[in-house]
């Protein structure tokens, strides 16, 4: 028997499905691993954000007295800083959680000013979640709270 260039159509097919379906995979791939870092990103930042709206509510029923608030029993720490106002931090795990133990995977700083004013006190405070392992912010709030008269003047 003699094969004379007879070739075979199913093989070279065959072929071609399999290079299309090795493309597909990989680009599927891909596309679901960008899906999950846009997921833990989108998380991060809306955990993040009532994370700071919860403190920053917490200090504007008492702005007169923030160490009630942002005290070592709540997870916070007072902290050395360069710039002006008092500087608390504390830590935070994946899910927001305050006193991650060994996870801290977040960062909280609340940066608080006072400026005194001849009708009273305007009390001003800033707090960022930052992500530890890249240095990214996750959250960045700002309020002031103003207080008149001498109730202002502790």
């Amino acid at each position: 028997m003699k094969l004379s260039g007879k070739r075979n159509p199913v093989l070279a097919e065959l072929i071609l499905v399999i290079l299309f379906f090795s493309l597909s995979s990989a680009v599927l791939v891909q596309v679901f691993v960008k899906a999950r870092t846009i997921s833990e990103t989108s998380r991060a930042e809306t955990l993040g954000l009532v994370l700071a709206q919860d403190w920053i509510e917490r200090w504007k029923s008492a702005p007169q007295n923030p160490y009630d608030i942002f005290s070592p029993e709540n997870g916070w720490e007072r902290a050395a800083s360069k710039e002006s106002g008092q500087l608390f931090q504390a830590f935070a795990d994946d899910n927001m959680e305050m006193n991650p133990g060994e996870t801290k995977a977040y960062g909280i700083e609340a940066r608080l000013l006072r400026e005194e004013q001849e009708a009273g006190i305007l009390y001003r405070i800033r707090v960022k979640v930052v992500r530890n392992r890249d240095g990214q912010i996750v959250a960045d709030l700002e309020t002031a709270s103003y207080v008149p008269g001498e109730e202002g003047a502790v």
